[in-house]
């Protein structure tokens, strides 16, 4: 009879569920942004900087996105 593999520890269970929910997590990202010409491939590193992260907004919000924001003007 052969021997069964042993279950996984409870770590290894939790890391495979944070990549997991971190995939899911940026495939609807990706695709709230899909009318936009942002896509992110690295959850953490590409929100950080609020470019991103305000296009997200805009589009759950169903407004345009930075790419339709002016600067304001100096005077």
């Amino acid at each position: 009879m052969a021997e069964e593999e042993p279950l996984p520890s409870p770590p290894l269970l939790q890391d495979k569920w944070v990549t997991i929910q971190k995939n899911t997590f940026t495939n609807f990202v990706n695709q709230q942004l899909r009318e936009t010409e942002h896509q992110i491939e690295e959850l953490y590193t590409e929100l950080s900087d609020g470019v991103k992260l305000c296009a997200l907004v805009a589009a759950l919000q169903g407004k345009p996105g930075i790419r339709g924001m002016k600067p304001e003007s100096k005077k």
